[in-house]
């Protein structure tokens, strides 16, 4: 069981001089505990995550 906040990362998908010059990004689940989660249970294991929104 993970407890925390989870978090969302938009990461560019093209090459940039800098973040600004960027105009294409992804979405993808972040946080430590989502992150322990996910990780867990591609292991094998049983995992949940609790977080406030």
């Amino acid at each position: 069981l993970a407890i925390g906040e989870i978090l969302v990362d938009f990461i560019s998908i093209e090459e940039a001089e800098s973040l600004r010059d960027a105009q294409t990004f992804r979405k993808f689940q972040g946080g430590s505990p989502a992150n322990i989660a996910v990780n867990v249970a591609k292991l094998g294991g049983a995992s949940a995550v609790i977080a406030k929104t």
